[in-house]
């Protein structure tokens, strides 16, 4: 459907594409999946997962996200348009000169600021598990102006919630959500003590998808970057903060960031919460400060008492 000027230009209406899908199932027709075609619909629809548009169970099926309907019909409904291939659409011709001479507009128009838009996610979306506890939610963030403050305050206490009651239950992708999400609301709170809270919409959750060797992109007070890779573990016993593992991607992330890239070691149990922050793994591997070992990655140990700090987790509070 994405590649089908009958879809893409022609606005065909539903009913009559998936009339033909369904005749060219009858049929067993085989479609081209060679090439750039399918490539590039591939792209769409993990860009539009990536948007948390669709949900995908094994990178094959896809489905409407319920939760963002209300993003999925002003998607549907938006009217805006980049204009300047007009001229070669309504000629239904053009030239690479052409075309070339657009890419710079084009470039401007999709990184343009965002910061107004109406499709920005809801991160209760991310949080809540049905319709009904999504609505439960929002209702409890009504104030306009404060909403986004809010909602940080309604996911620390279903956050809560959750490690005590499912604390035997997690799965390891929920154990890095769950890490992720705390540690998210630790830095923007810790930007609010410092005073600036101007900066708090610098402070995001970086999708996994984007494998960019990081979780959280972060800021310092002085408006520099900070780079957060999150560990967390869950565990009933004490553990020893003195091992961390980081993919061949975080470590090179590591080494190309230096001083701002940290690594946060969480670890959560039903009655306590820890949270070791160790800087610049790969400098302090080269000044011989911790032990590195190639493993698929870097298997890194090292003494807290030398290197690295332990801080107390910070939870929003307006």
């Amino acid at each position: 459907m994405f590649n089908d000027l009958r879809v893409t230009r022609d606005c065909e209406s539903v009913e009559k594409t998936w009339e033909r899908i369904s005749q060219n199932r009858k049929n067993e027709l085989t479609y081209d999946q060679s090439g750039d075609v399918i490539r590039y619909a591939g792209d769409i629809v993990d860009y539009m997962e990536i948007a948390n548009l669709l949900k995908t169970y094994d990178s094959k099926t896809y489905y409407l996200n319920t939760l963002e309907e209300e993003s999925i019909v002003k998607f549907c409904e938006s009217n805006e348009w980049f204009s300047e291939y007009d001229t070669m659409i309504s000629q239904k011709s053009g030239s690479m000169e052409g075309i070339k001479a657009c890419v710079s507009g084009w470039f401007s128009y999709v990184n343009r600021d965002m910061q107004n838009t109406e499709f920005s996610t809801d991160i209760l979306a991310y949080i809540a598990s049905d319709e009904e506890e999504l609505k439960q939610l929002k209702e409890n963030t009504t104030n306009v102006e404060t909403s986004g403050l809010a909602e940080l305050v309604q996911r620390d206490d279903i956050l809560e919630k959750r490690i005590f009651t499912y604390f035997d239950k997690f799965t390891t992708k929920d154990i890095g959500d769950i890490g992720e999400n705390l540690v998210h609301g630790h830095e923007c709170m810790r930007i609010k003590l410092g005073g600036r809270e101007d900066l708090l919409h610098l402070i995001k959750q970086i999708p996994t998808q984007f494998a960019v060797g990081y979780d959280i992109s972060s800021v310092e007070l002085d408006e520099r970057k900070r780079y957060i890779e999150v560990k967390t573990t869950v565990s009933s016993k004490p553990l020893h903060f003195n091992r961390i593992h980081l993919t061949k991607n975080e470590w090179n992330t590591a080494s190309s960031t230096h001083d701002r890239y940290y690594v946060y070691h969480l670890m959560l149990s039903k009655n306590e919460r820890k949270l070791f922050l160790l800087q610049d793994p790969v400098g302090l591997y080269k000044k011989d400060k911790i032990n590195m070992i190639p493993s698929n990655g870097a298997d890194i140990t090292f003494d807290p008492k030398e290197v690295g700090r332990f801080e107390e987790l910070l939870t929003w509070k307006n």
